[in-house]
């Protein structure tokens, strides 16, 4: 494609400004500001915003006064403004941007920077004269049938010519002989006559606007624009050049982004422009860093018209799930967001993913398309994928005018073509079918789809999770799960819809219960296969040995969960296997640490183990309690070896005990003795259930909704057991095939507020109760609900003093609790730079929180809001800043030897000892004799800038004698100091 780089940030709010007296709002001049722009991007390729302007959403309550007077203390004034969001507006900036960020968010919803948008483009000499994304004959070493199935799709329709398709782009070359008959014009206006004819803010705007020169003349001077447009609709069966996915149609072509970049304000300005004309459709091969506030307003205020914003999924191939990028990632139910597949229907590797963001994908790679100078080129990427699928949307409107665009895009989705390999890459893993789209059911194929096979289930707790093989018919849609309670009783449908792939997991099921499944496959006329063989499973039978302990000491220390007798137990950083770090217990000493084995039999011990230097008999002894410690049951004595793995079976009181605990121990006389264990792992069988307890809770009853406005109150009778944990609470979204858990653990209380849900959305809920053993009932009686958004309800009272208290690399924060009976909790926002960032994503119950894990000097600015049960938010607290501070040098490890003995050292041999005399004012210190050492680990984790000090003499009986001093850092040791004959003398070094 052609990834634009957006980077999107939002603001804090600051201080409010008076409004000068008398002064009057400048006219600020657009073609001055993308001179600007441009200017700047020449200069600075990596520009991320505008230095120049900021995008606000002003507070609803505040006069035309006010804004005014802020406009002209930050800069010269408005820019433009938008009809589809209220109160957003582009403003200029004199001055330093975060300076003017401060002044003004406080008088705002939001304020970002303007930030930038570029083109990345990955093209193709051109080389091929064939479209294989529209049909694959197995060209350019293709697969036959990888393709977007438009030919059968043209035997339905080829398209609309009255159906507008917005292009928001680098613009398009209006005159190209394959685009010039499908472009689109304004049916309000008289061509150059220097009037805005139909009263829209734009004259002679006869073919779009060019929304970075401001001007009528929307030509494309890149070409990414020109490209986009030919997949769409450039003409067909017109005997030149190629074809779009719509023979016909009317291609709006609004150019927003110039030579070096352009600015998410013009984006938001264009999509304005198609909202106000009443377009239905817009495809945005562009994609960014960052989300904007603006621009998610601006997108979702297109459902109002029926709008479908059409998106590039990006080019650097990476997981949206865990980098979003923007707009694809916007989660905005009139938003399809595309990713790349190329010629042999695998992802392309420069494609964008994740089954959370991503919807489906389209041919992208090596896309042959019209290009400026009535020419023609291939290109790549998620940008020339985004146009198949918009001129997949566009023929289903022309096929069914005035078709809902929550309709066009449920059927979209849940008709697009099934690969394996896109399972868990994009959500429909599947590649849009233009076919199955335009012909939902009962089409003219009457031939069913083979019988899958390979049905196969793995229980895991009452979830089953079922996979079966991939039926390969180039027409296949999907697949249906038959699920039944008995051998012989008909097969009931589990879920409505297709499953998308071959893999599906059914959370219904009630521990100890049996079930059986098929499967059938369905195509896209509606044919369905016969049912494959029934299988059978046991709800609750986890299958395979599970790991319960896999301890290997690779963070270098003992985990919290061991206990050690002393410090003769401790953690090596280089003596185990593959020189990794080991537990070393030395002379006698030991260690343990609590194991639940809950649920589970047949538990094993495994570990590697060396004993070295067996002097004294030394043994190591292999223990477990089963009460927590109380008594010990020894299970094996191992003497002398060098590194051997090792295993024992447990005894059968060790299966299913909360109370179990395994112990380590050495017994020897010697100084030297040592052993050295790595690799501890406990695995066992699961038993049927979580516990010795195996009776689920009955299924809870009574579920009633309590409020629709904001959010969904839910409300249930409380179960009568008396080991009852608690409940999960479930809810299945719109177009969803399986409930999903929102409760957080298991929910106590008998009634849940559900703030999640989005506004004019219909969901189901249902409940689970769960005991205190594991075991979950069945789902209950589900309920549906609609959210209604809340009316007049006003927001709660700004919270007041706000405290900072500052430490190190941390500041703690506290406020006033708002006095409103309806505040649900609080936001606190942290200002760093030019973002605006939540501490954490969830409300906060109490009024204080502490923020850690900052960088020393540098200062945060931060501010609290206060949300209500209804989700509206306060105006934000006064602002605090706080700069983290480093309190000074800490210690880490001290020793002056006073225990008499080396304590968590290692000696070389005898000539390393603790003495006490007069050489050190009758102190004790080290003493080493000969050529001889001591060492030991010490752990710096969380500090830097290690200071070493120490005090040393060396008495140099005979010539040469030194002293090496030496720091491993992990891989070798490094000379630090080589001190010879001095008397007591402190020493300092710098690590």
């Amino acid at each position: 494609m052609y990834p634009l780089a957006v980077t999107l940030l939002t603001a804090l709010p600051l201080s409010f400004l008076a409004p000068p007296s008398g002064q009057q709002e400048a006219n600020v001049n657009l073609d001055r500001q993308h001179r600007l722009i441009t200017e700047d991007l020449r200069a600075n390729r990596h520009l991320r915003w505008d230095q120049h302007s900021l995008l606000i959403r002003w507070r609803a309550e505040l006069s035309t006064e006010q804004r005014v007077a802020l406009r002209q203390e930050v800069g010269d004034g408005l820019l433009r403004k938008y009809a589809c969001v209220p109160d957003l507006e582009w403003i200029h900036v004199r001055g330093d941007l975060n300076q003017a960020l401060r002044a003004l968010a406080k008088h705002a919803v939001y304020v970002e920077p303007n930030h930038v948008v570029r083109v990345d483009l990955i093209p193709n000499d051109p080389r091929f004269d064939e479209l294989y994304g529209l049909l694959n004959t197995g060209q350019q070493a293709g697969l036959v049938g990888a393709d977007i199935h438009a030919s059968q799709a043209w035997e339905i329709t080829t398209g609309d010519p009255n159906q507008v398709i917005a292009i928001l782009d680098t613009g398009m070359e209006l005159n190209h002989q394959d685009l010039n008959g499908n472009l689109w014009t304004h049916p309000g206006e008289i061509p150059a006559n220097g009037i805005d004819d139909d009263g829209n803010g734009f004259i002679d705007d006869l073919h779009g606007w060019d929304f970075f020169d401001n001007d009528n003349d929307p030509g494309d001077s890149h070409g990414h624009g020109t490209h986009v447009a030919g997949t769409i609709g450039a003409v067909g069966d017109n005997g030149i050049g190629v074809t779009g996915v719509n023979w016909s149609c009317r291609l709006m072509p609004l150019r927003f982004i110039g030579p070096q970049g352009g600015v998410v304000a013009d984006a938001i300005a264009a999509l304005d422009y198609c909202l106000q004309e009443g377009v239905l459709l817009s495809n945005n091969s562009w994609s960014g860093s960052g989300p904007s506030q603006a621009l998610r307003d601006a997108i979702e205020a297109g459902q109002a018209s029926g709008h479908i914003f059409v998106a590039a999924a990006g080019n650097f191939g990476i997981s949206l799930d865990v980098t979003p990028q923007y707009p694809a990632s916007f989660d905005l139910p009139n938003l399809v967001s595309v990713g790349a597949s190329n010629a042999t229907d695998e992802l392309a590797s420069i494609s964008n993913w994740g089954p959370l963001s991503i919807d489906l994908v389209a041919p992208g790679v090596d896309v042959l398309s019209t290009a400026p100078g009535n020419s023609y080129q291939f290109m790549t990427g998620t940008s020339m994928a985004t146009p198949h699928v918009t001129g997949v949307l566009a023929l289903m409107l022309a096929q069914t005018p005035g078709l809902d665009w929550q309709a066009a895009i449920t059927r979209l989705r849940s008709t697009s073509r099934p690969l394996t390999d896109l399972i868990g890459v994009v959500g429909t893993a599947g590649v849009v079918n233009a076919q199955a789209a335009l012909q939902p059911s009962g089409g003219p194929d009457a031939v069913a789809p083979a019988v899958p096979n390979g049905l196969s289930a793995l229980p895991q707790g009452v979830d089953v999770h079922l996979l079966w093989n991939a039926v390969q018919d180039l027409d296949l849609s999907g697949y249906r799960i038959l699920r039944s309670d008995s051998v012989t009783g008909p097969g009931v449908l589990l879920v409505e819809g297709l499953i998308h792939g071959t893999e599906f997991n059914d959370p219904t099921g009630t521990y100890g219960e049996t079930v059986y499944y098929q499967v059938q496959a369905e195509d896209t006329s509606g044919n369905l296969s016969a049912a494959s063989s029934q299988i059978s499973v046991l709800v609750g039978g986890i299958a395979g040995r599970q790991t319960l302990i896999n301890e290997t000491f690779n963070d270098g220390f003992f985990a919290p969960e061991w206990d050690q007798g002393n410090t003769l137990a401790s953690v090596t950083p280089d003596l185990g296997i593959g020189a990794t770090p080991a537990a070393m217990l030395r002379r006698s000493t030991w260690i343990e640490r609590p194991v639940n084995t809950r649920g589970f039999e047949q538990l094993r011990l495994d570990w590697s183990r060396a004993t070295i230097l067996y002097d004294h008999g030394e043994e190591l002894l292999i223990s477990w309690s089963p009460n927590g410690g109380t008594t010990w049951v020894l299970l094996q004595a191992r003497g002398n070896s060098p590194w051997s793995e090792e295993r024992i079976n447990l005894g059968s009181g060790a299966n299913d005990n909360p109370a179990l605990r395994l112990r380590f121990e050495t017994t020897a006389d010697g100084i030297e003795e040592c052993t050295l264990l790595d690799n501890i792992k406990l695995s066992g069988e699961p038993l049927l259930g979580f516990g010795a307890d195996h009776t689920p809770p009955r299924e809870p009853r009574n579920l009633t909704i309590t409020g629709t406005v904001g959010a969904i109150g839910l409300q249930w009778q409380a179960n009568p057991e008396p080991d009852l944990e608690g409940y999960g609470v479930y809810r299945l979204d719109p177009g969803a095939a399986i409930p999903v858990l929102i409760s957080p653990g298991p929910w106590t209380s008998t009634s849940f507020q559900d703030f999640q849900a989005h506004s004019n959305q219909t969901y189901r809920y249902s409940l689970r109760a769960i005991d205190l053993a594991g075991n979950a009932s069945g789902l209950s009686r589900s309920v549906e609900a609609t959210t209604i958004p809340p009316a007049t309800d006003t927001a709660p009272d700004a919270p007041i003093n706000l405290q900072v208290t500052v430490g190190h690399r941390r500041v703690d924060l506290t406020w006033d609790a708002v006095a409103e009976p309806d505040v649900a909790g609080y936001r606190v926002l942290r200002l760093n730079g030019l973002s605006w960032d939540p501490i954490i994503n969830t409300l906060i119950s109490g009024t204080s929180i502490s923020d850690a894990g900052l960088v020393n000097g540098v200062t945060y600015g931060y501010v609290v809001t206060a949300v209500d049960l209804n989700g509206q938010q306060s105006l934000n607290s006064t602002l605090v800043e706080a700069t983290p501070i480093n309190p000074g040098p800490l210690e880490i490890f001290q020793d002056g030897f006073e225990s008499g003995n080396f304590i968590g050292w290692i000696a070389a041999d005898s000539n390393a000892g603790v003495e006490q005399g007069t050489v050190n004012s009758g102190l004790y210190s080290a003493k080493l004799r000969r050529d001889t050492w001591v060492r030991r680990t010490i752990i710096t984790t969380g500090f830097d800038t290690l200071r070493l000090e120490f005090a040393s003499m060396t008495s140099n009986y005979g010539p040469g004698e030194e002293l090496i001093v030496e720091v491993f850092d992990g891989a070798n040791w490094n000379l630090l100091d080589t001190i010879t004959s001095t008397f007591w003398q402190t020493r300092s070094y710098n690590l």
